[in-house]
C-alpha cells in the first residue's frame, strides 16, 4: 500500500528536472488525489441524499482532478504540466463558484472558496496567480451582490456576504505575500547555487572553464563521441617564456597577459568549441566534431593572429607567442591517453623552437627513432664495457645531449645517474687513457635526453 502511494506521488518526477519543477509535480499529484477523493465522497453522499445536481457536479470535479493528474504524467512535457495546472485551477474555481451560487449543503458551500488563494498562488505563481485571484474575486462579488433576487442563487445575508468577501481578500493577500516571499527566496538560493557552481568550474582570472570544468566537458564530449562515432580533438597551449614575463613585468601584468591571451584564443573559436585554463599558463582547447588536421588548421590561425597582434600591457606593446600540442580523440584513444599525447606533442613543440603546432604523431615518430638510437648506444657501451673496462677497473662516462649515463666498474656493478654535459663521449680512465668517440650515431638532440629515453 505504501509502495503504491509512493509511486503515485513520485509519478512524473525526473532527475533531469529542476527541484522546483519536481516539487510542483508532486504537489499536483497530491492535490489531485485529495481533491478527487473528497469530491467523490461528497458526491456519493449527495447522491444518497437525493441531491442529484450537486452529486453530478462533484463527480464531474472528481473526474477533472484525475484527468489533470494523468495529463502531466502521460505527456511529461512543460506544456502538458502547464495545461494540467491550468485545468486543476479552473476546476477548483468553477467548483467553488458553483458551491457559492447553490449554497451547497445547508449553505456551507461558500466556505470552500478559501482553498482558492493558496492553491492558485502556488501553482500559477505570483503574477499569474494574482491576476487569476482578481478575476475570481470580481466574479464572486458579482454573484453575491448582482443577483440578490435570483432564484438560482442561495440566500445569504448582506453581513455574511461582505464578511465573506473581506476575509477572502485577506486570505488572498496573505497567500500572495507568502508566494512572493517564497519565490524571492527560491530565486536567491538558485542564484547563489549557480554562482557557487560557476566558481567551482571556472577560473576567476580569465573567466574560462578551469581544469575541473574542462574535465567534465571532456567526459561529456567523449560520451557523445562514443554514441555518434564522430571524433573530436584536444589541444594544450603553453605561453612561451611566460616565467620571464612574470619576472620582467611582475605577476599583476603577467595575469593581464593571461587575460588578454584568453580573449585572443576565444575570439577565433566556433560556438561549439571549448576553451579552458588547464593550469598556470596552459590552456586547453576542445574542438568538437573536428579531426586532428582540422584542429591544427584552427590553431595555426590562432597562432598567426597572436603573432601579428601584440598585447597592450599597461601602455606597452608586448609580443607573446604560444606553443601547441594536438591529439585526436576516437574510440581507440580515450581522454586520458589523448591528453597525455597532446602534452607530449606540446613539449616536443617547446623543444623544437616554440611558437609552433605539433601533433602527437610527429612526436611518436621521432621518439621511436630516438629509442632505437639510444638503445644502440647503450648496447655499444655495454660491449666496450666488457672489452675494456671490466678487465682493468676503469670508469666509463657516456653523455647524451644534456642528459648523461654514468657507469662504474667497481665490484663489477653498473649504476646510472643524470648529468648535464653537452658532449657525446665515452671516457675510460685507465693508465692507457683510452678515449672512444661515438660519432657513428649522429647528433643527439635534447629531446632524446628525456628521462624515458635515458632509461
Amino acid at each position: 500500500m505504501f509502495g503504491a502511494l509512493k509511486q503515485y506521488v513520485f509519478s512524473g518526477v525526473s532527475r533531469h528536472y529542476k527541484d522546483e519543477t519536481n516539487r510542483r509535480i508532486m504537489v499536483v499529484n497530491l492535490f489531485a488525489a485529495v481533491g478527487m477523493s473528497i469530491t467523490f465522497l461528497l458526491g456519493s453522499r449527495a447522491f444518497i441524499d437525493g441531491e442529484y445536481s450537486l452529486s453530478t457536479t462533484l463527480y464531474t470535479a472528481s473526474v477533472v482532478f484525475a484527468i489533470s493528474q494523468r495529463l502531466q504524467v502521460r505527456f511529461a512535457s512543460a506544456k502538458a504540466r502547464t495545461w494540467s495546472i491550468t485545468l486543476l485551477i479552473i476546476c477548483l474555481m468553477v467548483l467553488t463558484l458553483l458551491l457559492l451560487i447553490t449554497g451547497g449543503k445547508d449553505n456551507t458551500g461558500p466556505l470552500w472558496i478559501y482553498l482558492v488563494p493558496p492553491v492558485t498562488m502556488f501553482f500559477a505563481g505570483f503574477v499569474r496567480g494574482l491576476i487569476a485571484l482578481i478575476a475570481y474575486t470580481l466574479v464572486s462579488a458579482i454573484v453575491l451582490f448582482a443577483f440578490n433576487d435570483a432564484s438560482f442563487v442561495a440566500n445569504y445575508t448582506y453581513a455574511f456576504k461582505t464578511r465573506l468577501l473581506y476575509s477572502f481578500l485577506t486570505v488572498s493577500f496573505l497567500s500572495a505575500f507568502y508566494e512572493y516571499s517564497r519565490q524571492k527566496s527560491y530565486d536567491t538560493a538558485l542564484y547563489l547555487s549557480e554562482q557557487f557552481e560557476r566558481q567551482a568550474k571556472h577560473d576567476h582570472l580569465t573567466q574560462l572553464l578551469n581544469r575541473r570544468g574542462a574535465q567534465q566537458c571532456l567526459e561529456r564530449e567523449y560520451a557523445r563521441m562514443l554514441r555518434s562515432k564522430r571524433k573530436f580533438s584536444v589541444a594544450i597551449a603553453d605561453i612561451d617564456r611566460f616565467k620571464s614575463i612574470n619576472d620582467t613585468l611582475g605577476h599583476e601584468q603577467g595575469d593581464e597577459v593571461l587575460r588578454q591571451i584568453s580573449k585572443v584564443f576565444s575570439s577565433r573559436l566556433r560556438g561549439q568549441d571549448i576553451l579552458a585554463r588547464w593550469g598556470g599558463e596552459e590552456f586547453m582547447f576542445i574542438f568538437t566534431d573536428t579531426d586532428e588536421a582540422g584542429a591544427v588548421n584552427a590553431l595555426e590561425n590562432i597562432r598567426d593572429i597572436l603573432n601579428n597582434a601584440p598585447l597592450n600591457i599597461n601602455g606597452s606593446e608586448i609580443h607573446v607567442t604560444s606553443s601547441f600540442g594536438v591529439s585526436e580523440v576516437n574510440p581507440d584513444i580515450d581522454i586520458s591517453c589523448a591528453v597525455r599525447r597532446a602534452d607530449q606533442a606540446l613539449y616536443y613543440a617547446k623543444d623544437n623552437g616554440r611558437d609552433c603546432v605539433y601533433i602527437c604523431a610527429v612526436f611518436l615518430k621521432h621518439f621511436s627513432a630516438t629509442l632505437c638510437k639510444v638503445f644502440a648506444i647503450k648496447v655499444d657501451l655495454a660491449m666496450k664495457w666488457m672489452k675494456v673496462a671490466l678487465p682493468i677497473g676503469v670508469l666509463l662516462v657516456g653523455y647524451l645531449g644534456m642528459k648523461g649515463i654514468e657507469a662504474s666498474a667497481s665490484d663489477n656493478t653498473i649504476t646510472e645517474e643524470v648529468d648535464t654535459r653537452p658532449t657525446v663521449t665515452i671516457e675510460a680512465l685507465s693508465p692507457e687513457d683510452v678515449r672512444v668517440q661515438l660519432t657513428s650515431y649522429g647528433e643527439i638532440t635534447p629531446l632524446e635526453t628525456t628521462n624515458l629515453a635515458a632509461q
